[in-house]
Order: structure tokens, then C-alpha cells, then sequence
């Protein structure tokens, strides 16, 4: 995209509307480009030559991603702005406003990439709405026995942003198959918006969110087993006339196996491990995890598939805590 058609466009960041930005340059003498919070903080201030079109080509995909919020759910519905960054985009004495949002253009119609998930019966399940301009949404509680309206939310005046809530497994309508929730938009971008299909059953699950590619906290409940791995650097030293522990520095790690999952699940779970970031809910709070390596094969075939991931967590935890 040319930055000259930046000037109050909407935009979506995991598209192409960011991935390269071309403006004109020079190849002998360089043009100042910054890129700024409208009437905020500066987030690049750099100069860059062309190359031998004459063209300066940027690629702030990556960069946006870090300067938009994580949200999470709460029980009651709730408005938040997080992911959209009103920006200032100079390339020399030339000045481009414009909105982006920290999100796939999917997010007007999608709410969810992943086909099944098995969940345990005490779990709350979040939904995230993208409004641009819309007038509200209804929730419907759907099976194979039909559908049972259970929320509706009017958005009012928003013009732009998420609005979310999760929903108690054990207050949905009684059933013992597999079940979704079909989230009826209203006004702009009228249409049906279709979370996974779920199904309770008895197990011992760890509770992750990640963050998809619709701007919003997902839900990934495993039932593989979570471990502690840690590793150890031990210091030795002379004392007296034996050699003894001088110094032990230890790494807590933990590993988790997602117990068996979909094929599609389990490319989806890959792309949000990716991302290097979570939540592990944990003594009742969600807490913040960095992701630190993954073990994952996805095969061409619908067989049930496993896959496992270490990771860290962000905030200084005592394992005793955890274990």
C-alpha cells in the first residue's frame, strides 16, 4: 500500500495494510520517517534511504503488534479500545493520520478459527464481539436440538472496538452433547459469528488464554499433563580438602502436553504458541506466561493429534505455588 492512501483509512494488522508500506525516497540522501501515537508517544524515529525504485519500503507489522492490550473477559459485558492505536505515520515533511486495529479484517465476521475443543463443566467461555459501527449483537446457545437465546447487548454510539464476556458453562441451558455459541451481529457487518463447538467431559485440565488473530482472548483448555522441568547451574568450589556447591542458579520451567486435540485445534493452539505469549490460570488469576520452546507435528490426516510447549512464567512465581 502506498502511504499516500494511509490518510484516515481504517486499517487491519495482520493483512497485508501493514506488511509493506511503500512512500517515495531518495537513494542519496536520507528521509526521516516517524511514527507516532496521534498526540502521543513517538514509536520510530529513523531515517531510511530508498532502494533502486526510489522507494522506501516498511514492514510494521511486527512493531504494531506489541503496542496494542490484551483483554480479558470479565462476566458482564464490557467495551475496550485496546486493540485499535490511532497513529501518525511522517515520511518527511508529508504527515498521514489513520486507525489500526491489532487484528485480521476476519474479526468483522469471525470470532474463532478453532472446529472442537473438549472443556470441563466448571469453565467460563469468553466472546469477543469487533464492532465497526455496529448496532449490537445476540447470543445464542446452540445444538443438534436447536437454539436458545441467552444474552443480547446494544452497542450504542462506539464507533470502533471489542465487546466481550464469558459465560458460565454450568448457567447455559442443560445438555450433554456438544454445543456452540452463535453470536447474531447486527447493523454494519450483520451476520452470524460462530464459536467453536464444545463439549463437557470429565478429565484434570490446565486453563490457558491466548490471544487470536481476531484481536481477542481465546479460550484453550488442555488435558494433557502439566510438569515441572526445571534445570539447574551448579557452582562448585574447593573447601578445605573437599569440593563442595558454591552456587546453584535454577530456571523454572514448566511443560505442558495438550492431551489430544483436532487437527485444525492443534494448528491453531501451534499459531497462537507462536506469538511467544499467554495466560495460565492459576490460583484463580490469570497469570501471564512467556512461551519458551514447542514440540509440534501436525500431520495431513483428521487422526487426533498432540502436541507440547515449555514456558515461563512472566512474573516472579514460588513453585509450590504452581505444583
Amino acid at each position: 500500500m502506498n502511504v499516500t492512501d494511509l490518510d484516515g483509512r481504517y486499517l487491519f494488522l495482520f493483512l497485508e495494510d501493514v506488511k509493506e508500506l511503500v512512500a517515495a525516497g531518495s537513494t542519496t540522501r536520507p528521509t526521516r520517517v516517524v511514527l507516532k501515537e496521534t498526540d502521543g508517544a513517538t514509536i520510530i524515529d529513523e531515517l531510511h534511504y530508498a532502494d533502486f525504485e526510489g522507494k522506501i519500503r516498511l514492514d510494521l507489522s511486527g512493531l504494531l503488534a506489541e503496542y496494542s492490550s490484551d483483554i480479558l473477559p470479565t462476566a458482564e459485558w464490557a467495551f475496550n479500545e485496546a486493540p485499535c492505536l490511532d497513529l501518525t505515520l511522517e515520511i518527511g515533511s508529508h504527515s498521514y493520520s489513520f486507525m489500526l486495529n491489532a487484528a485480521s479484517r476476519d474479526a468483522l465476521s469471525m470470532i474463532s478459527d478453532i472446529d472442537f475443543l473438549y472443556i470441563p463443566e466448571d469453565i467460563s467461555i469468553p466472546v469477543s464481539i469487533l464492532s465497526n459501527e455496529d448496532l449490537g449483537v445476540e447470543v445464542f446457545f446452540e445444538t443438534s436440538s436447536g437454539s436458545t437465546s441467552i444474552s443480547s447487548k446494544a452497542f450504542g454510539d462506539v464507533p470502533i472496538g471489542l465487546f466481550c464476556r464469558t459465560f458460565d458453562v454450568r448457567s447455559l441451558p442443560m445438555c450433554k452433547g456438544a454445543f456452540r455459541l452463535t453470536c447474531e451481529v447486527d447493523g454494519h457487518n450483520k451476520g452470524p459469528r460462530i464459536s467453536p463447538l464444545y463439549k463437557t467431559a470429565p478429565g484434570d485440565y490446565e486453563l490457558y488464554l491466548f490471544r487470536n488473530r481476531f484481536g481477542a482472548m481465546e479460550l484453550f483448555p488442555m488435558r494433557g499433563a502439566l510438569e515441572y522441568a526445571p534445570s539447574f547451574k551448579v557452582e562448585t568450589g574447593r573447601s578445605g580438602r573437599s569440593y563442595r556447591c558454591t552456587n546453584v542458579e535454577s530456571d523454572d520451567i514448566l511443560l505442558q502436553s495438550s492431551g489430544n486435540l483436532t487437527r485444525k485445534a492443534a494448528q491453531v493452539l501451534t499459531s497462537f504458541l507462536r506469538n511467544g505469549r499467554g495466560y495460565h490460570w492459576k490460583n484463580g488469576i490469570w497469570e501471564p506466561i512467556v512461551i519458551e520452546g514447542v514440540n509440534a507435528k501436525i500431520k495431513t490426516t483428521d487422526f487426533l493429534h498432540q502436541l507440547s510447549f515449555e514456558f515461563r512464567y512472566q512474573n516472579p512465581t514460588e513453585i509450590q505455588n504452581i505444583m
